[in-house]
């Protein structure tokens, strides 16, 4: 199975890894974190990890055909390899456990109160098995034709929110007095950001080229703006001291808006949804299949579908465990700001430094 990406289909990939499901909670964070003045923070964030982005292209690029599971045992030794191998593993699988329950939840508190909470990962994570068995060059055709769709369709959402908000709620845009808080909020842009670590489980070819580094850098910089207009529209709705106490500011916010000139979208949060989990879903069947790509590299002798099958059935049950655990989402979300800071920017810079003293790319050459 040939495993391949077009440039075209990284920056869907990007997209669908961030946004999926930060899309929901963006608002209230940073609204508490960073008030009005949420857009400075933004913005700032998406040029910081544009250049992790080009980091991780770099990287990628530099060892054409191989993933992080590979060519880290050239750059620091098979045994650390491994070592930053299950680390990897270890992210993604709590990425996917914490998507797959909170997807659940949002389900089960908006369109099926009396479904049990078992039902919702049971059914739905065979579905995510199913195209990750596929592998990355499914997965990445899917992503561009769910990635369009989604962003257009929460573009649209937005504008209207945008034409129907109170533009006092955004005042002032930015506030001296509050740039401590600016600061504060930049630990909160981690979590939205981190995904694009997936990048790392994906092999690049000649064909992403150079072209990749601009490509990934400006998707980030687009998926800041998108998150810029999201946080703001939320707040003109809903207004900047009412957001901070709901969960799914987001949906509060898009139900709230029904514009006149536009019957056929009165219900603009039915439609947002229907579009929105469909790219939650992708968001969620990519993280699997980096988990699945890294086990296939390492343990070559097993079969992919079998690895598919564990995984699903390790997600499941843990989902299951972390349904009982009290105050779940407020931990996984530091957790997830740590772990992300540490493999999505730290870790890849150190690779490319070391990359580039050991400088691997003329020593290939040189044996060949």
């Amino acid at each position: 199975m040939l495993n391949t990406m077009t440039n075209r289909q990284m920056v869907f990939i990007i997209l669908l890894s961030l946004t999926s499901y930060n899309v929901i909670t963006i608002p209230k964070e940073m609204a508490a974190s960073a008030g009005t003045g949420s857009w400075l923070v933004i913005f700032i964030a998406s040029v910081i990890f544009g250049l992790f982005a080009v980091i991780i292209t770099s990287l990628g690029n530099r060892f054409q055909g191989r993933i992080i599971s590979e060519y880290s045992a050239q750059l620091i030794s098979r045994p650390g390899a491994m070592v930053l191998s299950f680390a990897y593993v270890a992210y993604f699988l709590f990425l996917a456990v914490f998507l797959v329950a909170t997807e659940a939840k949002v389900l089960q508190s908006a369109f099926f109160p009396k479904m049990p909470f078992w039902a919702f990962p049971l059914f739905s994570i065979p579905v995510f098995c199913f195209i990750a068995n596929k592998g990355i060059t499914t997965i990445a055709r899917l992503c561009e034709l769910v990635g369009i769709l989604f962003f257009c369709t929460g573009t649209l959402v937005h504008l209207i929110m945008l034409t129907e908000g109170e533009p006092n709620h955004i005042l002032p845009l930015f506030n001296a007095a509050e740039i401590n808080d600016y600061l504060m909020g930049l630990i909160k842009t981690v979590g939205p950001f981190t995904p694009l670590s997936v990048l790392l489980a994906i092999p690049f070819t000649k064909k992403n080229g150079k072209k990749s580094k601009k490509a990934a850098f400006f998707t980030i910089i687009a998926i800041g703006l998108f998150y810029i207009l999201i946080v703001l529209t939320s707040i003109m709705k809903v207004g900047i001291n009412n957001i901070v106490h709901y969960e799914d500011a987001l949906i509060i916010a898009i139900r709230d808006t029904s514009p006149e000139f536009l019957e056929v979208l009165a219900r603009l949060d039915i439609l947002f949804l229907t579009v929105g989990f469909a790219g939650l879903f992708m968001g969620i069947a990519i993280i699997l299949t980096a988990i699945v790509e890294i086990f296939c590299r390492i343990f070559k002798r097993a079969g992919r579908p079998v690895v598919v099958a564990i995984m699903g059935t390790v997600i499941f049950l843990l989902c299951l465990v972390t349904d009982g655990i009290k105050d779940y989402t407020q931990a996984a979300t530091k957790i997830k700001t740590l772990s992300g800071f540490v493999l999505s920017m730290f870790i890849p810079l150190a690779l490319l430094i070391i990359a580039k003293i050991k400088n691997p790319k003329s020593k290939e050459k040189h044996s060949a």
